[in-house]
């Protein structure tokens, strides 16, 4: 059965909207235009609702607010008001009266159908059953209990404001009658304890007491209460109050419920509209990702190509198309072998690639649709989901037909320059040891002459032919040296010698030019230094020599000296570091890159002012390279150079000498 609700209004559209709205929500309305029909109709067919209208054409609404309350019958039935703006003190009087709730003009539909739908469930379910009385007579007291437990609710008794507050510690309650005057903890106390509190703000709280005056009235007002009534009005009239009350609060919590849920509606709309805002920019991101990587695949130099684990091509880019002469259709789903002029060999790569995870630099040879075949570098590996599970191959193919012709032009002339560099080397070598006989035998001839009774004159040509010899046979010499070490033949020798022996004779050697040019000569070796050696003490002569030998050459004046010690650096113990000083012309810092060059000096016009073919230092520097060391120098022009090898040696077993530090 519907719920009946009387709409009482004078104003057709005002029944019409209002009964339409509440019938398209499940209620059966009965519609008046004045309070005869009302009456009748109350009586006839009865409502759980009464809306109504204040100023109607046969009499004042709120007279008949006032005949509904003071009937048994209508006593129980909600009453919400329809008033205007214009209206406010019949407002405060409808509610005085016992109206539950009032509507004011302009009137919104949704609010009165929501406000009926509230008071009409409170009034079909009986109310709220649980009431706390507060009051210090006890005999007032018990007979309000009993008037209220005949109306069906359960009343819990407290005869103190501070027993109120117990209770209230430990049971819920939905209405509290507090008396205004108590002793001890007032009624006004007592309600001001209990509005401060969040839990119990909300509980309708009527005020009791015996005065019937404004200033008991504005008292329990101001201490929060919700409403009065006067201990001297009939019981009926309280009970009525307290229905309104618990109607009120039954709306004011179906009201939060439903702004609770307006609320949630709002927060879940409002998460939705994010999650979807946030959903289009995630997928705005990835559709910009996907054309970024694309982008990149398609910009590539390389073909790119990917295939799944059968080697069907699942993806290519621009440069793969135009290496087959096919279009992307005819790519995707065809066989990656097919493109190939060794089907075979490009199975295999993609088997190699599954096995291995990746290879690279694997050469195939494309063949494309038109018959143009083209070399082709691969590097390929696997790729996977975000689950890790093997997706296919993917592979980039790089054009090295280019490369690949000048790799081979590369490898002939190589080649070729090797052979002219071994046939100059085999004609050097030939030519040197074809030269150095007949040239020994002139210089034999010229010391003998020289031995002969010679003229002035004609000693002085032989000491120029001596000279001249003797720098021929020097240059016939390095020239076989650097022939014999470019050509791999020479090989050095390991045999025991004394460092002292050998620089005995190389300062034999250098002495004389040393003494000729009025410079000072100075060899040392450290005391710390093993001078029982095993290595190839020719070689290691032959590099100091021309060292030395170059140190008198370009210095004028000053001194010349050798020093000889351990090489701290040297990941070698048993290492030595020779070095070579002098105060010589030096050597420009842009030059130090050059000085080990072949047939080359600092400065070209050195070798016409100090003679010299260029090679003593080319030489020397590969020897010291064969003995396992390496040679530098330091220079400052004006100043000198400092000329440094480091060469390793091994000790002669059961030779005396001091150990190497």
């Amino acid at each position: 059965m519907k719920p009946r609700v009387l709409i009482v209004d004078d104003s057709l559209t005002v029944r019409m909207d209002i009964g339409e709205a509440l019938q398209a929500e499940g209620f059966e309305t009965v519609l008046c235009a004045d309070l005869r029909s009302a009456r009748d109709a109350l009586v006839r067919e009865g409502a759980v609702l009464v809306v109504l209208d204040i100023v109607l054409p046969d009499g004042d609404g709120l007279d008949f607010l006032k005949e509904l309350r003071s009937s048994p019958a209508t006593a129980q039935i909600p009453v919400m008001l329809l008033s205007t703006a214009s209206e406010v003190l019949n407002r405060v009087r409808g509610i005085d009266e016992g109206a539950e709730e009032y509507v004011g003009r302009p009137y919104d539909l949704g609010q009165v159908v929501a406000r009926a739908r509230t008071l009409t469930q409170a009034a079909v379910s009986g109310g709220v059953s649980r009431l706390l009385a507060v009051d210090d007579s006890v005999t007032y007291l018990q007979e309000l209990g009993s008037q209220l437990r005949q109306e069906g609710y359960y009343v819990v008794l407290a005869k103190s404001g501070e027993e109120a507050l117990q209770l209230l510690e430990a049971q819920q309650v939905d209405c509290i009658l507090l008396d205004l005057l108590m002793p001890g903890m007032s009624g006004q106390d007592t309600c001001r304890r209990i509005k401060e509190r969040a839990e119990w703000r909300d509980i309708p709280l009527v005020m009791l007491t015996a005065r019937d005056d404004r200033d008991a009235m504005i008292q329990g007002i101001n201490a929060g209460a919700d409403d009065y009534i006067a201990k001297s009005a009939d019981f009926d009239v309280l009970k009525a109050r307290l229905r309104a009350q618990l109607r009120r609060k039954h709306f004011e919590d179906e009201n939060r419920r439903i702004r609770e849920k307006l609320v949630r509606t709002e927060t879940e709309a409002i998460a939705h509209n994010e999650a979807e805002a946030e959903q289009r920019k995630l997928n705005q991101l990835l559709r910009d990702q996907q054309f970024y990587t694309r982008s990149l695949i398609e910009a590539n130099i390389d073909a790119i190509m990917t295939t799944d684990p059968r080697g069907i091509i699942s993806d290519v880019n621009k440069q793969m198309e135009a290496l087959t002469g096919c279009t992307r259709d005819e790519l995707i789903g065809a066989p990656f072998k097919g493109f190939f002029t060794d089907p075979a060999r490009a199975e295999a790569a993609i088997k190699l690639v599954l096995s291995a995870k990746k290879v690279t630099d694997y050469e195939l040879t494309a063949c494309a649709r038109d018959g143009t075949k083209t070399v082709v570098s691969c590097n390929a590996t696997t790729f996977y989901d975000r689950d890790r599970t093997l997706q296919g191959v993917f592979a980039a193919a790089r054009d090295v037909t280019k490369s690949k012709r000048v790799e081979v032009e590369l490898s002939q002339a190589k080649a070729e320059a090797e052979s002219a560099s071994q046939t100059k080397s085999d004609f050097l070598a030939c030519m040197s040891h074809e030269i150095r006989p007949p040239m020994n035998a002139i210089m034999d001839i010229a010391d003998l002459l020289a031995k002969t009774a010679l003229s002035p004159e004609q000693d002085k040509y032989v000491q120029i032919f001596r000279r001249a010899g003797d720098n021929l046979l020097n240059l016939i010499n390095d020239i076989l040296d650097l022939s014999e070490v470019e050509a791999s033949q020479l090989e050095l020798e390991q045999t025991g010698f004394s460092l002292n022996e050998l620089l005995e004779k190389v300062t034999e050697r250098v002495e004389g030019k040393a003494r000729g040019k009025g410079l000072t000569l100075a060899c040392e070796i450290a005391p710390n230094v093993p001078v029982n050696l095993v290595g190839d003490a020719t070689r290691l002569r032959q590099v100091l020599l021309t060292l030395m030998g170059n140190a008198i050459k370009f210095t004028e004046y000053g001194e010349v000296s050798l020093l000889i010690t351990p090489d701290v650096d040297s990941s070698v113990p048993t290492a030595l570091r020779f070095t070579v000083s002098d105060t010589g012309i030096g050597i420009p810092a842009e030059q130090f890159s050059r000085v080990f060059e072949r047939f080359t000096q600092a400065d070209s016009s050195t070798t016409r002012r100090f003679g010299g073919s260029g090679l003593g230092l080319t030489i020397s520097k590969r020897l010291v390279e064969l003995m396992g060391g390496r040679i530098w120098c330091e220079s400052t022009v004006g100043r000198g150079s400092v000329f440094s090898f480091v060469v390793p040696f091994e000790i002669r077993a059961g030779a005396q000498g001091p150990p190497l530090t």
